[in-house]
């Protein structure tokens, strides 16, 4: 029918999964695989949610997602670190009533907590980027800088004896703190002043 078909691994070997993916791939490639353990429940000490970055390099996909049966929604929130494309749990109308999947089956009110708390993981995500933050930037002046411990002489040669680094920044980065060690002071500068590039020889 080249219908898309969703694969759960529960209880499969790698192989038996390679053979039923590339069975499938035979009509069509619309497959995502689902990571899972057939406990049920499933203990939190065997989630494996580490199978999940195995599945997506041996099968060479990105289209993984999670069959979670474990009780409540943690595991399926951490998923989300993994770049899941589906989570899928058990749902039960009401926890009162008798079924076998009844332990480890979400209600209306963990679905909708589940529901906004992998959108808040997924902001928590990000990106790679090491671009400063919105928030960040107010507090860039917290950084450190160079600064006088005491009056320096036009001439004279910077030293751990007359040079430390102090909040805020203001001059030079305390990162070059190592860089202007030996060398000389272009102006006289104040005891406890910030050092500028333009006073560095």
């Amino acid at each position: 029918t080249k219908k898309p078909i969703i694969i759960s691994t529960g209880m499969a070997t790698l192989k038996e999964i390679k053979n039923c993916v590339n069975l499938i791939k035979k009509y069509h490639n619309k497959i995502i695989i689902l990571h899972c353990v057939s406990g049920y429940p499933t203990p939190l000490r065997e989630a494996n949610l580490n199978r999940i970055n195995q599945i997506k390099k041996k099968l060479k996909t990105s289209m993984v997602g999670l069959s979670d049966h474990t009780v409540g929604i943690k595991t399926a929130l951490s998923s989300v670190f993994y770049d899941v494309v589906i989570i899928e749990k058990h749902f039960i109308i009401n926890k009162k009533l008798n079924s076998n999947d009844k332990k480890f089956s979400i209600d209306e009110k963990e679905l909708r907590e589940l529901k906004k708390y992998i959108s808040e993981n997924y902001l928590l995500k990000g990106n790679n980027n090491f671009e400063i933050k919105k928030s960040e930037k107010n507090m860039i002046k917290l950084r450190r800088s160079i600064f006088s411990t005491k009056e320096i002489a036009k001439n004279e040669k910077f030293s751990k004896f007359n040079i430390t680094t102090l909040r805020p920044k203001i001059g030079i980065c305390s990162s070059k703190y190592f860089k202007i060690l030996g060398k000389k002071s272009k102006v006289k500068i104040n005891k406890f002043s910030p050092i500028f590039e333009d006073q560095v020889n």
